[in-house]
């Protein structure tokens, strides 16, 4: 939990050509903290990358995030926990409009009034770092400290092409490469890794089986050295493992 201390970044003046890959999406990091605050608050996007002439500023690079809480309340409680955390969600600015048109930057606070649009709209505007622009890791992983190169590289990397999402979801008009969705592929290694532990088990239980039936046979006697006679005790122990077939 830190509070960022790196220089406001201004986008539009940033001479970054937003319309070429990445910035002609939403951040990865935008879209991953949207994630979080819909899961904990059930937030809503309004837009995020939005080309100009509709939009200026941060918004044409996919830089923003307009975001929508559905009450004062989570409103507070979520521009609280950006702040708190901005170094590790690379937060660049926040942008408030219900209240007094107020706007936090690092390193600066609070600026009443500013010139920032929107007179109390009940959605506040969230900017990334360009540092952070491409770590779409969840918000959980940035928050514990757990490192991971992007794009996803090793393990993770296998994961996610092992779900098949190496694809672009979409989330309330908020576009990004589908590993932003890593905790949820997780969850998904974990409950195959569970199936294949129960399938493993059943395995062992069915060797352990064979290898008793193997014992009792071997510790048979065939009635006068007659193969024929013979079959039917081994067909009967087969079926009792349920391994004989027909």
């Amino acid at each position: 939990m830190t509070v960022s201390t790196a220089p406001y970044f201004s986008w539009s003046g940033s001479g970054i050509d937003s319309n070429v890959a990445p910035y002609n999406a939403c951040s990865p990091n935008l879209v991953s903290i949207q994630d979080y605050c819909r899961r904990r608050w059930g937030v809503t996007s309004l837009g995020c990358h939005v080309p100009p002439p509709a939009s200026t500023k941060s918004h044409p690079y996919g830089a923003a995030n307009d975001l929508r809480f559905g009450g004062r309340s989570p409103t507070l409680e979520a521009i609280e926990f950006l702040i708190a955390n901005s170094a590790e969600l690379g937060v660049n600015t926040i942008h408030d409009y219900f209240d007094h048109q107020r706007m936090w930057k690092p390193l600066v606070g609070w600026t009443y009034n500013a010139p920032i649009g929107s007179p109390g709209g009940d959605w506040i505007h969230v900017e990334t770092t360009p540092l952070q622009f491409l770590n779409g890791r969840p918000v959980e992983d940035k928050l514990t400290g757990s490192e991971l190169d992007m794009p996803l590289t090793g393990d993770d990397a296998k994961l996610v092409a092992a779900v098949n999402w190496e694809t672009i979801l979409e989330l309330d008009g908020a576009r990004a490469p589908a590993r932003v969705w890593l905790t949820e592929a997780r969850k998904l290694a974990g409950q195959a890794q569970q199936a294949a532990a129960a399938a493993q088990a059943s395995a062992d239980a069915a060797n352990a089986k064979l290898d008793a039936l193997q014992t009792q046979v071997a510790a048979l006697e065939v009635p006068g050295g007659d193969v024929e006679a013979f079959r039917p005790i081994v067909r009967q122990e087969l079926d009792k493992t349920k391994l004989g077939g027909t």
